[in-house]
Order: C-alpha cells, then structure tokens, then sequence
C-alpha cells in the first residue's frame, strides 16, 4: 500500500486527477507522505480537474470523521455537486444522507436520487430503493403498489450482482405465490432461482430452510436446469 501510495502522490504532483483522487484516499488511511495533509484538498484538486466523484469523497468527510466535523449542510453541497455530474455514488451517498439523517430527512429527496443512479446502473441504489418501500410496505399495510415496486427493484438489484438482494427476492417472489391468482409457474420458479443462489452464496440456516420450502414445491423435472441457470449467473459474476 505504501508504495502504491507513492506513485499516486508522483502522479498526483503531475495533474493527474485520478491519482488525485486516490492519493486523497492515501492520506485517509494514513498513507500520506506528511503529517499535515488533508484528503480533502486533494479531493478537492482531483473534483477541479474533472473526476466529479471526488467532490462527494471531499462531502463525505463532513459526515464526521477524523479529518472534518459533522456537517450536513456543506456534505449535501459538496455531494449534490458531484451528483448533479451524474457521479453514481455520490447520488446514492446524498439519498442516504436524507434518509438517514433526522435533521434534513427528506424522503422524496431520497427517492429522486436513488433513482437516479438506479436509471444509470447502480444496483446499491435498486437494493436500497427496494429496502425504502418495504420500510413504507410495514408502516402501510396492505400497500400493494409499494409491494411491487419492492419486489422489482430487488429483482433488478439481484441481476446486477449485489448478493444481499438474492434472500429478500426470493422471499417476496415464495410470498407472492402464496397469495397471488397469477401463473405460479414463473413465480415458483423464481422462488427457486434467488433461493438458491442466495443458499450458494451466503449458505446460512435461513436460506437453507427457504431453500428446502421452496424445493418441495418444484416440479423435479425443473431442478436441472433452473440449476444450471443459476450456476451460469454465479459464473458471470466472478468474471
């Protein structure tokens, strides 16, 4: 890491923004060359010469850390100025800021920018965004618009890799079989899919016991190639 550290301070020192960027990231983990330097100011200079991103890494040190006292103000202006960029974590850091901070909550705020990092391609977004209207599904009951909107974000999380959403998919997929009159088919077989994948990836007794659930309802002749699928997904995400 050190010497890493070293070539992205050389260039750093010779205008370039990504080492910039990285070089601050250096200095946070107290890999920096000098005492007194700041991450913040080679976020800064990296934001400047074009890497918008850097401009939230500069915000996210007013979240409270050790280099910047807590301040949400000057984290959503310097976040929302990336975001604005279409810097993808930083649209999904400014929705968590509105949404986890009781002194700016703003839930549509939180909304907009989840969104908007969803429609670029962030799956951390469509997880999130999903986990907000199964929030608004428990204090709503009977909310059948929030309870589809969860589900296809999951999905949608799922299929761009974020492990954490296989369990919650499959959950809501076995659920909505339960009570659903459409095809079961395509429901069950989804059941399967995420469970499967979630008990290959993360195996724990939940997903083991959802796993089992599951499987005594599918047609057999189903299980090898519903198998294979999944083997196929687990593949393409190593690669």
């Amino acid at each position: 890491m050190s010497k890493a550290c070293e070539q992205f301070l050389f260039a750093a020192k010779n205008d370039i923004p990504v080492a910039q960027q990285e070089y601050g990231y250096c200095v946070m983990q107290n890999q920096g060359a000098g005492a007194n330097e700041k991450p913040g100011d080679w976020f800064k200079r990296a934001y400047e010469s074009g890497v918008y991103e850097a401009a939230c890494d500069l915000g996210r040190l007013y979240l409270g850390t050790a280099w910047q006292e807590r301040n949400l103000p000057l984290a959503i202006q310097w976040c929302q100025q990336a975001a604005e960029r279409n810097a993808v974590k930083a649209q999904v850091t400014l929705a968590d800021i509105y949404l986890s901070n009781s002194e700016v909550f703003n839930l549509e705020q939180a909304e907009f920018w989840y969104t908007q990092a969803l429609n670029i391609g962030s799956g951390e977004a469509a997880y999130k965004l999903a986990t907000l209207y199964l929030q608004i599904i428990a204090q709503q009951q009977g909310d059948e618009s929030a309870a589809n909107k969860a589900l296809y974000l999951m999905e949608i999380a799922s299929s761009r890799y974020i492990e954490r959403a296989y369990a919650p998919t499959a959950k809501m997929y076995w659920k909505k079989l339960q009570t659903s009159d459409e095809s079961s088919s395509e429901l069950l077989a989804k059941s399967y899919l995420w469970a499967k994948a979630a008990h290959q990836i993360n195996p724990t007794k939940a997903t083991k016991r959802l796993l089992r659930e599951v499987e005594n309802e599918l047609p057999p002749q189903w299980k090898g190639k519903l198998d294979t699928q999944v083997e196929e997904f687990i593949t393409e995400n190593k690669l």
